[in-house]
């Protein structure tokens, strides 16, 4: 086969490559919520909904120990795969942190607020990996991990305003990822509660990352930074805070960004 001719046979192929890849990056909702916790009782401010569903606060409050991860649609498929991200801020000069184990996953499938006491438990244990460092040179956190994610609004920009509403002032993130192996799959309107081995610093901002690849078709959701979750010395007081609207400031500063 002469150059041209293979030109011409390569060309379509690569082009159906590109558009495939395109319609997945346009396809991954984001529906993946974080809150502090299962059966809480705790109400988002101003409203009725729980808060482990998550309450779009740009981010939400989580206790340094534990936090919970809501899949937010009745349609999606069990996520086979799936990955918890953390950001530790880390300010100028500061060295690498560390990052508790997981030691304890709960799975309910389907979440029910407060009525829901019987999860299924798993007490394996899960070591964090270091990604890197989320700077303002790098397009998103998820990115750090290898994670190709089309969603822009966990940029630094974000991130740095979420922690300057604590009163940090971080130069980076040291971004780490839970692989959640072993684990009953995440289904629709499901809910993972998860429990840390130590505490995590204040201002750790979190992420997921999940997909259904059985169906030899992967379909993957992920965090946007309104139910990203953040933490927070104590999630309650910040929620009724928020109801009042004497805190989340910083977040208005981003909504006038975005």
């Amino acid at each position: 086969m002469n150059r041209s001719a293979r030109t011409v046979f390569t060309t379509p192929v690569l082009l159906l490559g590109l558009a495939v890849a395109a319609l997945q990056a346009q396809s991954t909702p984001a529906i993946l919520h974080f809150g502090p916790g299962a059966n809480t009782g705790l109400l988002c401010p101003g409203g009725s909904t729980d808060v482990a569903l998550g309450c779009g606060l740009h981010p939400n409050p989580t206790p340094v120990n534990h936090l919970d991860v809501f899949l937010n649609s009745a349609g999606a498929p069990d996520l086979d795969e799936f990955y918890l991200i953390i950001g530790i801020p880390v300010a100028a000069g500061g060295s690498t942190p560390a990052a508790p184990n997981i030691v304890r996953i709960d799975t309910y499938n389907s979440y029910n607020p407060v009525k829901d006491p019987s999860p299924s438990v798993n007490n394996s244990g899960w070591t964090p990996s270091f990604c890197g460092w989320f700077t303002s040179g790098e397009s998103n956190p998820y990115s750090e991990c290898g994670l190709s994610t089309p969603n822009g609004s966990n940029n630094f920009g974000n991130w740095y305003t979420a922690a300057a509403a604590l009163g940090l002032s971080p130069e980076k993130f040291a971004i780490f990822q839970y692989t959640f192996t072993g684990v009953e799959a995440l289904g629709p309107k499901g809910l993972y509660h998860v429990f840390f081995a130590g505490n995590l610093p204040v201002g750790t901002m979190e992420i997921a990352y999940g997909c259904a690849t059985t169906s030899g078709k992967p379909s993957c959701y992920v965090t946007p930074i309104t139910e990203a979750g953040q933490v927070v010395p104590e999630p309650s007081t910040w929620l009724l805070m928020a109801g009042a609207g004497l805190v989340f400031l910083g977040r208005l500063r981003w909504k006038r960004k975005a």
